[in-house]
C-alpha cells in the first residue's frame, strides 16, 4: 500500500514540476536571446550561488518529503 501510495504522489507532482522546469528552460533561452541582440555587454549576465541553489533545492525536497508523509497519514488537500 505504502509503495502505490508513493508512485501515485510521484504520478500527481510530476505534471507539475515538469511545467515549472519548461518554464525555467523557456525563460532561460529567451533571456539568452536577449542578451544576444542587445549585446554581452549590454548588462551583465546574473550569477546564482551555488550555496543558494543548494539552499532552494534541499527546502524542496524537505517540502515533497513533508508532504508525502502528509498524504501517507491521511492528510492530503484537493484542489479544485
Amino acid at each position: 500500500m505504502v509503495l502505490a501510495t508513493r508512485v501515485a504522489y510521484a504520478t500527481s507532482q510530476l505534471p507539475g514540476m515538469a511545467w515549472y522546469g519548461g518554464h525555467l528552460y523557456v525563460m532561460r533561452l529567451l533571456a539568452g536571446q536577449v542578451r544576444q541582440r542587445e549585446g554581452d555587454s549590454a548588462r551583465p549576465k546574473p550569477r546564482s550561488d551555488p550555496r543558494l541553489d543548494q539552499r532552494l533545492n534541499a527546502d524542496m525536497a524537505a517540502l515533497l518529503e513533508q508532504d508525502l508523509a502528509n498524504v501517507e497519514a491521511g492528510i492530503c488537500s484537493r484542489r479544485s
